[in-house]
């Protein structure tokens, strides 16, 4: 298959068959081997959401008033106000 890079504004584009499947707003990185081979990536998902993070969360683990710090966090210790 053959495709045909082309100017849009101050870049050079190449258009990729719908058959390729690819979304709009999918992005990629971008490489060119020393034979002039162009590379085009799926970039990889380098963050997650909260959401996703914590998607699994069994809310029923939570022990109410649990000290983790093995300190009573109601008492003072310093010069602390509250």
């Amino acid at each position: 298959m053959a495709v045909k890079a082309r100017i849009q504004g101050n870049a050079v584009t190449i258009t990729l068959p719908k058959k390729l499947n690819v979304e709009a707003g999918q992005k990629f990185d971008v490489d060119m081997d020393e034979k002039g081979i162009i590379r085009l990536t799926p970039e990889k998902k380098s963050q997650i959401s909260m959401e996703e993070l914590f998607s699994d969360w069994d809310v029923s683990n939570e022990y109410p008033g649990a000290n983790l710090w093995g300190n009573d966090a109601d008492s003072k210790v310093g010069q602390e106000i509250w």
